[in-house]
């Protein structure tokens, strides 16, 4: 017969033991030598996992079967190892699953946190690389524009001036040739020349 289904053997006696003290007596003693038998058997062969399964399956058994009879049921769970709620499989399933929710959470925020990280990292990136090369265009375009006002304003100044300076040459060699003194011609360009300088 399977352990676990052992009290099976009393069914339909239920409410004649829950009755009667030497009757309870008697189911409990079996009970407890059940217990022991099962716990040396486990000691001696180190299956104490498989010990542990079958006293719980015989309390869920015993459960269901004096479900009816809540007193002896008592006695009878405490007899075979006290208040046991779930198989220990029950609980390697829970804590597995436990384990596994925890993990994926773990997971889940360690991906958000290294996608954050990553996009940031490829952003600042791009960001880089893309506002270099607009700066680039804009300050080549922008250089452009300005080495062009800049050379064109600095050619007609330098035009203009190089221009009044061959001018004053060539008037000061024509009105020498035409016998005019020297010192005169040159106090009367240094006066043109004071005057355009006024007129800038």
């Amino acid at each position: 017969m399977l352990l676990p289904y052992y009290i099976m053997r009393y069914e339909g006696r239920f409410d004649e033991i829950a009755g009667s003290k030497s009757a309870t007596r008697e189911l409990l003693r079996e009970c407890e030598l059940l217990r022991v038998r099962l716990e040396n058997i486990a000691i001696d062969e180190e299956k104490t996992l498989l010990y542990e399964h079958l006293v719980e399956l015989s309390v869920r058994v015993c459960d269901y079967l004096l479900s009816k009879q809540d007193g002896l049921r008592k006695k009878v769970r405490q007899c075979m190892g006290g208040e046991i709620l779930e198989l220990m499989s029950d609980r390697i399933a829970a804590a597995e699953k436990k384990a596994i929710e925890k993990g994926l959470a773990i997971g889940l925020e360690q991906g958000r946190e290294q996608g954050r990280e990553q996009g940031l990292e490829q952003g600042l990136k791009q960001g880089r690389e893309l506002g270099l090369e607009q700066g680039l265009e804009q300050g080549r375009a922008q250089g452009l524009e300005q080495g062009l006002e800049q050379g064109l304003e600095q050619g007609r100044a330098q035009g203009l001036e190089q221009g009044r300076e061959q001018g004053r040459a060539t008037l000061a060699s024509k009105l020498e040739e035409l016998g005019i003194d020297k010192e005169l011609i040159a106090k009367a360009l240094a006066e043109t020349a004071d005057a355009t300088v006024a007129s800038n």
